[in-house]
């Protein structure tokens, strides 16, 4: 899945940064006597001043003597969201939302919440009542296809994306992500249209590279796969998911080259554990039974629900009487 926006923007700019930090000591010194508007200010600037611990202390004490203020309640929210404690941010959003019910933020940011914690329908219905009171906003209609994908609506996901797109045309996360949905539709055409237009706003987007290639592997042109995958490896060396389709790719023309794919492919970032898997059927191919065995150990390892898998206990049973006396 492609990134998603945070619910409220950091202030970079150095002398923002020190004019945050003054006014938090002046307020800080009259913490005692602040009205609402004066501990939500506070509450924010400790946040953008990256003291989340004291932020979340203070809102909590005023909030006991504010308790229907909804931008202390949204702040309290921000710092414990990025304190990580994501289901307190839950709680405070949602009374910032109750409290607010016209404001799109407040919804954004609660969707956003739910969406950490797991509770996607939820998230969902945020982001609509989000979108209807804000329709054109680029953000909301991003993160409400990211939830729909999650789903498993991809359909609607594209819809949304669609939708970003006509307002937001530059934006690469929107436009990746619409390419994913078409992927995993199998709709290769469209996805291979979508991560095209990616590279067309960013040449150096290794995952759109990635993506073409395992497009050209699904379609069967492995020439085509192999050129775009070394494309993504030149960019990004590392990147297991490349490496693996790679691999694919070269197993049956190159397979000692396909071999260092596949075990490259087993190491983070985007570890493949199959990587393992393709190892050891590879070597038991090239009839190099003990290193097999030792490839097929770890996917089993990795992944220790395929103990029982047919596939894995049927190259399991090969392996062993490739090993037997005599075996040829």
């Amino acid at each position: 899945m492609g990134p998603t926006l945070r619910p409220a923007h950091r202030l970079r700019h150095p002398s923002l940064m020190v004019f945050l930090r003054l006014a938090s000591a002046v307020l800080a010194f009259f913490e005692p006597s602040l009205g609402a508007s004066g501990a939500s200010a506070l509450t924010r600037a400790y946040i953008e001043d990256g003291r989340l611990e004291q932020a979340i202390l203070f809102a909590h004490d005023r909030l006991r003597h504010f308790p229907l203020d909804p931008f202390l309640h949204y702040h309290a929210g921000r710092a414990a969201q990025k304190k990580g404690l994501s289901e307190q941010a839950v709680v405070r959003f949602a009374h910032a939302a109750a409290l607010l019910p016209e404001d799109a933020n407040c919804r954004f940011a609660l969707a956003f919440a739910l969406r950490e914690v797991g509770r996607l329908e939820a998230a969902c219905a945020e982001y609509r009542q989000a979108l209807a009171r804000s329709p054109d906003d680029p953000r909301i209609l991003f993160n409400l296809a990211v939830v729909e994908r999650e789903r498993g609506h991809r359909d609607v996901a594209i819809e949304h994306l669609k939708r970003c797109l006509s307002r937001s045309s530059r934006d690469l996360r929107a436009a990746y992500t619409l390419g994913l949905c078409h992927y995993e539709r199998g709709e290769w055409k469209d996805a291979r249209l979508a991560f095209e237009a990616v590279l067309r706003l960013d040449k150096g987007y290794a995952k759109a590279h990635y993506q073409l290639g395992a497009v050209a592997l699904s379609e069967g042109d492995r020439l085509a796969a192999a050129v775009h995958l070394r494309r993504s490896l030149k960019l990004s060396g590392d990147y297991g998911p490349a490496h693996f389709a790679l691999g694919k790719c070269l197993e049956d023309t190159e397979p000692s080259v396909a071999l260092r794919h596949f075990e490259a492919s087993v190491s983070p970032p985007g570890a493949v554990p199959a990587g393992h898997f393709e190892r050891a059927r590879l070597l038991a191919r090239l009839g190099q039974a003990g290193r097999a065995r030792e490839a097929l150990e770890a996917y089993v390892r990795a992944v220790p629900r395929a103990a029982g898998h047919g596939a894995v206990t049927e190259l399991s049973t090969r392996l062993e009487r490739m090993s037997r006396p005599g075996h040829s």
